[in-house]
This record gives structure tokens, C-alpha cells and sequence, in this order.
């Protein structure tokens, strides 16, 4: 086992697939293209008001807003599995937040 709670090897249950179904895989999911409406006037200044409060805030005001950010994610993925699980422990929620968290992967 990993420190995470995962095992050493990867994901022996999870099925291996081989490059060409990857690419295959890959090349279906080109047909599902979906466009990017524009944004309104009032989005692009929003946006602009926002990057400039960013530019001007501190490293270590950018670092707290960063971890705050990732601290309020991890809450709402932790919550999102404790509705999924609720016989769960909280040890084994805190494992599976984790394993998102560092691996991306929330499969069962």
C-alpha cells in the first residue's frame, strides 16, 4: 500500500487499455466538439476587473487565496462522497478524497 491508501501497483481492477483503443477513444471523442459561446460585454469586464485584482494582490495574498481555493474543493468533493456514501468512516472519506486529489482518478 501507498501512503494514500492505494495500492503500490496502480489499480490492478482497473481495466489496462492498449494505445490503439486510447487513440481510437480519443478520435470518437473529436466528433463531440462543443462550441464556446462568446462572452457578453458584462463577462468581459467582469473578467478584466478580476485579472486586474489579481495582478495586484500579493504573492502571498495569491498563495492564500490559491490554498483557500483548494481547501473550499476539497470540502465540497469530501461532501459530494459523504452524500454518495454515507456509511462511510470518516477515514475512508478522507482516503478517497485524497486518492482524487493526487491520482485525478474517482472511479470505484
Amino acid at each position: 500500500m501507498s501512503p494514500f491508501g492505494l495500492p503500490a501497483a496502480g489499480y490492478p481492477d482497473r481495466p489496462r487499455r492498449s494505445r490503439v483503443q486510447v487513440s481510437r477513444f480519443k478520435s470518437q471523442l473529436s466528433r463531440f466538439k462543443f462550441p464556446i459561446p462568446p462572452m457578453s460585454s458584462h463577462q468581459l469586464k467582469a473578467e478584466e476587473i478580476q485579472n486586474d485584482l489579481i495582478r495586484k494582490m500579493s504573492p502571498a495574498r495569491r498563495l492564500e487565496t490559491a490554498l483557500s481555493l483548494y481547501k473550499t474543493a476539497w470540502e465540497i468533493k469530501k461532501c459530494g462522497l459523504r452524500s454518495l456514501h454515507p456509511d462511510w468512516t470518516e477515514t475512508a472519506l478522507e482516503a478517497r478524497t485524497r486518492r482524487v486529489f493526487v491520482t485525478g482518478y474517482a472511479g470505484d
